[in-house]
């Protein structure tokens, strides 16, 4: 199949298929870029430790473990899920591997609603690989990696959880603009390690079906506080181990890390 010239029916999941389809294929167009100069990576945590944390808003918590290895390679793994109104059912799950400076070296994002997959976007940041997979299939593609790579938070596609029938029915013209994007703790710290670090990072951005250079003062903004990373539409505040909220536009939230011996917000 030629993926230049193949075409779809306007369902939902056509339209996603497609969607990986042409953001790999922009991905691949993308052109080389300045190799960003590198500074001392923030946030680098001792060999050997390993915590989770929790984190908590309105209608929407996530649990996140970190740790890091001999060779000094900070893993996590993050869940993220929407427990009320109207984004109830969605949740992300992450595996993401950084490596001592703060890197991306490879990371797994699954997005569903319900039951349903709605995406899952494999990224091999040192072979240069992207793999996109949706209900109707998978893509892949090598993408340079001239910069370290960082991830746009995924979008739904306006999928409601429970309502594949409906989503698959509707036309693009109907599910333009729907939908949200969802940040999640794990996506604002690979932001922070990255941007941190280096002076330009590329962002595969599956919503914008793109992938584009941008850089640091677009990626983590430091300020008195401490640092804040821009995720889309969405940003989040670091303190000195890791990340402390991750403040939603939609909807509209705040998801806190809790403590110990703090109480959650149910």
């Amino acid at each position: 199949m030629n993926l230049a010239t193949h075409t779809s029916p306007t369902s939902f999941w056509k339209r996603g298929h497609r969607a990986a389809l042409v953001v790999l294929m922009g991905l691949a167009a993308s052109g080389c870029a300045e190799a960003g100069a590198e500074q001392t990576a923030r946030g680098a945590t001792p060999q050997g430790h390993a915590e989770t944390m929790t984190f908590s808003g309105n209608g929407v918590r996530a649990r996140v473990t970190r740790g890091v290895n001999q060779e000094g390679l900070e893993k996590l793994h993050g869940e993220t899920l929407f427990e009320g109104g109207a984004d109830a059912g969605r949740r992300v799950v992450e595996d993401v591997t950084l490596d001592p400076a703060g890197r991306l070296v490879s990371a797994t994002v699954s997005l569903s609603a319900g039951e349903v997959l709605v995406a899952r976007m494999q990224l091999d940041a040192v072979g240069g690989v992207v793999r996109v997979s949706t209900p109707e299939g998978a893509a892949e593609q090598r993408v340079t990696t001239d910069t370290p790579w960082v991830y746009a938070p995924p979008w739904d596609g306006g999928q409601v959880a429970g309502a594949k029938d409906e989503a698959a029915a509707a036309g693009c013209g109907e599910l333009e603009g729907a939908g949200i994007t969802i940040a999640t703790p794990v996506a604002a710290w690979v932001m922070l390690r990255a941007g941190s670090a280096h002076t330009w990072v590329r962002r595969i951005d599956l919503d914008r079906r793109e992938g584009w250079l941008i850089p640091q003062d677009q990626v983590a903004v430091r300020h008195e506080q401490g640092t804040t990373a821009v995720i889309g539409p969405h940003a989040a505040d670091a303190g000195e181990d890791f990340v402390e909220e991750v403040r939603l536009t939609a909807p509209h939230t705040t998801l806190a890390r809790v403590r110990r011996g703090e109480r959650l917000v149910l």
